[in-house]
């Protein structure tokens, strides 16, 4: 977001104000994490197969062992991470869910460690604010496109790195001091940046009278 507001003032030599994207307000009640999350399209560039790699990494350990990872979402990569699954004998610990609607999503979400984004490439990220908003942290790289406003509400990683990832699935689980910061600090990404819809629309409304 921010790249393109500097393209606009070098190309067209104008202020603009960036706004990003919102998300509906929802009550949501945090449980007890129990499980690493991912929801999204099913393709390559989604880098999911390191995220599978890290958690076979993970339940090496005997006391992760019964540790699930739920993967939502369809693609053309899909086929792929479930031979992969079956490759590695993971079919116990990873859950294929398909298609789930808004409500299983945050349910989803609500109990689990955190939210995995281990892609390459990722313009902004939403699902990372989904996150935030049901008291749950993220797993991603510095080089998202919501990191940019997300500092200090989630834990980095290397996402070309399996054992990264997996060395921070380990840190979440076992710090919950750590957790509970990146929470918090997730909700005021949240709040500071106006990423509930009606914060959003009064933002937007503000830009458009002062412009």
């Amino acid at each position: 977001m921010n790249i393109t507001q500097s393209h606009v003032k070098r190309v067209y030599n104008i202020d603009s104000t960036v706004i990003y994207p919102a998300i509906e307000k929802r009550k949501i009640e945090k449980k007890k994490p129990k499980h690493f999350f991912y929801v999204g399209r099913i393709e390559k560039y989604k880098n999911i197969e390191n995220a599978i790699l890290a958690l076979n990494e993970l339940v090496k350990i005997k006391k992760y062992q019964a540790i699930k990872f739920f993967i939502a979402g369809n693609g053309s990569n899909k086929k792929n991470i479930e031979n992969l699954t079956n490759r590695l004998g993971l079919n116990k610990n990873i859950v294929f869910l398909g298609f789930i609607s808004d409500e299983e999503k945050f349910e989803y979400l609500s109990e689990s460690y955190a939210l995995l984004m281990p892609a390459f490439y990722e313009p902004f990220g939403l699902t990372a604010v989904e996150a935030f908003s049901a008291h749950t942290t993220v797993i991603m790289s510095e080089n998202s496109g919501v990191s940019e406003i997300a500092h200090g509400s989630f834990l980095d990683c290397d996402v070309l790195d399996y054992n990264s990832i997996c060395n921070s699935m380990i840190e979440l689980i076992e710090n919950k001091a750590l957790r509970e910061n990146l929470i918090k600090m997730g909700k005021n990404t949240i709040e500071k940046n106006a990423l509930y819809i009606e914060d959003h629309v009064n933002k937007l409304l503000t830009n458009m009278t002062n412009s």
